[in-house]
């Protein structure tokens, strides 16, 4: 509601809140402190000095500094009078503030951003605090859709589609079988489309369904005629997204076969997975290779393994698949910072004195998390050698620059260790 957050930016003194249900207090560094963070991920810093009685006079530049155009001109075109006053230097610095924060109030709550907002008073009583977050994953979704965002497809897609993730070349360490990690994966990144991440789930379950349909006919018809299905298994184990369908659906029936213990049955779709599997391996070199090095049962063991969970995907897992990863914090903060731009110019309301600042909130959760492991000041901790184990978590709430920085700080560290011996 902009009503009271209007009384709270031009009151003098306010002791308003959101009314945060979850804030608690803590002891830190000796001061009691209120630890309301709650879920808010943006703060816009309000200037309550901005507030007075003199007249603006550069109004419309002013105006024009804040908004993007798109807003500007369908505000002058909604509220000619406002303008017309504002522009002959008749409106007041109250009033002017009062109009540009009812504006914004309008803009974040609205449709086109979805954002919830809530606010408070600093503690010297100067500024007021806007707090804005995404609080429904729905709308998260609806502004990134809407904008483009890219985001990174989910590995397990790449399963589903028939292909590998890309890695990164093996590094020399890991080619000596000194570094047993694996190849890092780089999936892709796309523009986010919620009808094409829905389009991705529905082709799967389509395939699987046929997928059964031909494992079925398979299975019918092997005994009397198996040189006439052999085929229709080349033709489908050609596809790449169809093949991966086929190869685990065997592997279901296979299974639910061995458990019925029906011998009969788990050895026609036994010789009917040994024949898609022959018919997928002569098109990869590797694989053929490592075929003809194994007995007949190492052979089934091998195969089964490889296109079973948690190698493979299981069917439920293949119809689920999302195409995309989930959003994480940083995407988020990402999202509103971006959309945000699109009507209002923060660099703008910084110049013209509205806002001191527009920041990122802290989680003290998160910040805890990574206090106590990656920045803990123990001597264990201090004195051992420098690994990737927490890059991730560091991206993942700092962003990729710093992730990188410091990613690239254990490696040079690595590196020069011995050299500094």
């Amino acid at each position: 509601d902009a009503a009271p957050m209007q009384a709270a930016l031009l009151a003098v003194n306010s002791d308003a809140d959101d009314g945060n249900p979850d804030a608690v207090q803590k002891t830190v560094f000796g001061l009691d402190v209120v630890l309301d963070d709650g879920a808010w991920q943006y703060v816009m810093l309000w200037n309550r000095v901005q507030v007075g009685d003199k007249l603006v006079t550069d109004g419309m530049a002013t105006m024009e500094a804040v908004f993007t155009t798109r807003v500007f001109d369908d505000w002058f075109a909604r509220d000619p009078d406002f303008f017309s006053k504002v522009h002959e230097g008749q409106i007041t610095q109250s009033e002017l503030t009062t109009k540009v924060w009812d504006k914004i109030i309008d803009i974040l709550s609205s449709e086109s951003c979805g954002m919830t907002v809530g606010w408070k008073p600093s503690i010297d009583g100067m500024s007021i605090l806007l707090m804005l977050k995404l609080a429904d994953e729905g709308t998260v979704l609806k502004l990134a859709d809407r904008m483009r965002y890219m985001m990174p497809v989910r590995k397990k897609a790449y399963q589903v589609t028939g292909f590998e993730c890309p890695r990164l070349p093996m590094t020399l360490l890991q080619r000596l079988g000194f570094d047993k990690h694996e190849q890092v994966e780089v999936p892709a990144y796309l523009a986010f489309d919620h009808d094409r991440g829905k389009c991705f789930k529905e082709l799967a379950a389509q395939r699987i369904k046929t997928a059964r349909g031909l494992v079925n006919k398979w299975r019918a018809g092997w005994s009397a005629a198996p040189s006439e299905l052999i085929e229709s298994m080349h033709r489908f184990t050609r596809m790449a997204d169809m093949r991966s369908a086929l190869m685990i659906v065997l592997v279901e029936q296979l299974k639910l076969a061995e458990e019925k213990n029906d011998n009969a049955g788990s050895g026609i779709l036994g010789q009917v997975f040994d024949k898609c599997c022959a018919i997928v391996e002569s098109r990869d070199k590797d694989l053929k290779y490592e075929a003809g090095m194994k007995s007949d049962l190492e052979l089934r063991r091998s195969r089964l393994d490889m296109w079973s969970p948690p190698k493979f995907l299981s069917v439920e897992e293949y119809q689920n698949t999302e195409l995309w990863e989930e959003f994480t914090e940083l995407d988020v903060l990402r999202l509103i910072r971006k959309r945000i731009g699109t009507f209002i110019t923060i660099e703008g309301l910084q110049q013209k004195g509205f806002i001191d600042d527009f920041f990122p909130v802290h989680h003290m959760a998160s910040m805890g998390s990574l206090a106590t492991t990656w920045g803990s000041l123990s001597p264990s901790q201090i004195l051992r050698l420098p690994g990737d184990s927490f890059t991730d978590h560091v991206r993942d709430y700092f962003g990729e620059e710093v992730g990188f920085f410091f990613h690239w700080l254990t490696y040079i560290t690595r590196h020069l260790a011995v050299p500094g011996v």
